[in-house]
């Protein structure tokens, strides 16, 4: 633990969404490595966090939002292919896309071969549709249309095969429909599309997520925001253990944040302005500062 505590800051949104541009872009760092967690109510505590980080261009993935869908193979696999035909060095969902279509099969030299060009041609000349603007991802309908291809492509067989759920019911498409919904919602923004897609899939995207979401999962830089009083004020036993789930999820850096002041949201029902440090969980990274 004492090589995973670094240091204890108290930074504004802007200034904050600074240090984690920074450790991007100078440190090389990868976005998908860097977390930020809240004890409770993170879409509140993080609003002008989320503001800085769109501003400074820096991708982010609200967890709590989107986790349950994202982590759905069917939106994964119509997210890698769009992330491949939008961008450059998508290197993760090209091994992705390859693995479902080639790979798994266990095909012989030649016809994995045949299979691999096959879909290479398929996906260059979609990149070449969507460059030359025949086909306009901010438009729903040509959206869904390509999307529509790319399955046809793939092959229902193989992708029922993805999920045991996807052979019954309506599930399957319910999934499709709120998957094309989700990603043209995000290509209809002022991001580059890799970047816009990067919040779906999270390969390159910040993570912000709940303390109780993040059990499991590790991270390079663990950011855990507004140690204080007013955000941890449950049952101590209950919170004190939620604050070592958080600050355990650090692999090398850990950075924990108070603020003085908090202003009050507009949907807080029940909200403290003034803050007040915890000064029991600061107290246990203090020592290593």
């Amino acid at each position: 633990w004492q090589s995973r505590i670094r240091w204890t800051i108290r930074p504004g949104s802007d200034l904050f969404a600074s240090f984690q541009q920074g450790w991007i872009q100078d440190d090389g760092a990868d976005p998908s490595e860097i977390a930020v967690l809240v004890s409770k109510q993170q879409n509140i505590y993080c609003q002008k966090l989320r503001s800085a980080l769109e501003v400074r261009n820096v991708p982010f993935r609200e967890e709590d939002q989107i986790q349950d869908l994202a982590s759905e193979p069917i939106a994964s696999l119509i997210v890698d292919f769009l992330l491949i035909t939008t961008g450059n060095r998508q290197t993760a969902a090209y091994r992705r896309l390859l693995d479902l279509m080639v790979f798994q099969h266990g095909f012989e030299d030649e016809r994995e071969y045949q299979a691999r060009a096959q879909w290479d041609r398929y996906i260059n000349e979609s990149r070449c549709r969507i460059a030359d603007h025949k086909v306009d991802l901010t438009d729903f309908e040509s959206l869904k249309n390509l999307v529509e291809e790319l399955l046809d492509m793939v092959g229902r067989d193989t992708v029922v095969a993805l999920s045991s759920d996807y052979a019954h019911g309506e599930r399957l498409q319910q999934l499709i429909d709120d998957s094309i919904s989700r990603v043209h919602e995000l290509l209809n923004t002022d991001e580059e599309p890799s970047t816009a897609l990067a919040c779906f899939s999270g390969d390159r995207a910040i993570r912000i997520m709940s303390i109780h979401k993040s059990k499991g999962l590790e991270f390079d830089t663990v950011v855990l925001l507004g140690v204080e009083k007013e955000t941890f004020w449950g049952k101590p036993d209950e919170e004190r253990s939620a604050f070592f789930v958080g600050i355990s999820r650090a692999k090398h850096r850990l950075i924990l944040t108070v603020s003085e002041q908090r202003e009050r949201p507009a949907e807080a029902n029940f909200w403290q302005p003034v803050r007040t440090e915890h000064d029991e969980f600061i107290g246990y990274a203090n020592p290593f500062l």
